[in-house]
């Protein structure tokens, strides 16, 4: 006869959840222009992706995303902001 092992995930649900609900927030993507290429970068899970216009920065990083995290293309929330050096400054700006 085997043992009974009890585990938490064999209670009777109870009134409320015993698993924390995950924290959803939106993934801070940075594009800087440098050399005619729009770089992204998502800092929170490291990784970074390309644009070769700005138009082209919001489904790239849709894309960057969705591959990073194994999700559907336009599931992941995000915020993008963008950056353009000057003479001597640099420009920002938030989508």
């Amino acid at each position: 006869m085997r043992p009974t092992i009890s585990h938490r995930l064999d209670r009777r649900p109870s009134s409320r959840s015993d698993t924390p609900t995950p924290a959803v927030y939106p993934y801070e993507v940075t594009a800087l222009l440098e050399r005619g290429w729009w770089v992204l970068h998502v800092a929170d899970l490291d990784v970074r992706g390309v644009a070769a216009t700005l138009a082209e920065v919001r489904s790239a990083a849709e894309l960057l995303l969705a591959r990073a995290l194994d999700a559907p293309v336009g599931s992941v929330p995000m915020t993008i902001s963008v950056g353009r050096f000057t003479r001597g400054s640099l420009i920002r700006s938030r989508w």
